[in-house]
């Protein structure tokens, strides 16, 4: 029987935020290699716990947030990371829109 084996993939340090992807998701890099992050906005600075690894680019989310963005704001929805509805509430909405639009 074949092992089950999982892996472990590192965590990156410092790393900035720079821009937005489709499906909510936010682009970093990090050792010449685009990372996309669940759960931050430009701005942000964070430690990343890598999720998965391909030949060109990662996906992480954040472990811990260093510096945060000055675009954060308080997301208006209560439910806002629960229910998976809006994926940038925690944006103003003048920057989702330029996001959006890019």
């Amino acid at each position: 029987m074949p092992r089950n084996r999982k892996k472990v993939f590192s965590e990156l340090k410092n790393i900035e935020i720079v821009d937005l992807a489709a499906e909510g998701k936010a682009v970093a890099r990090a050792d010449n290699m685009v990372v996309f992050v669940t759960g931050a906005i430009p701005g942000d600075v964070a430690d990343l716990k890598v999720l998965k690894k391909k030949k060109n680019f990662m996906e992480a989310v954040p472990v811990k947030f260093h510096t945060y963005s000055n675009l954060r704001t308080k997301p208006v929805c209560s439910h806002f990371g629960t229910c998976g509805g809006c994926t940038w509430q925690q944006m103003d909405y003048t920057h989702q829109l330029y996001y959006k639009e890019k």
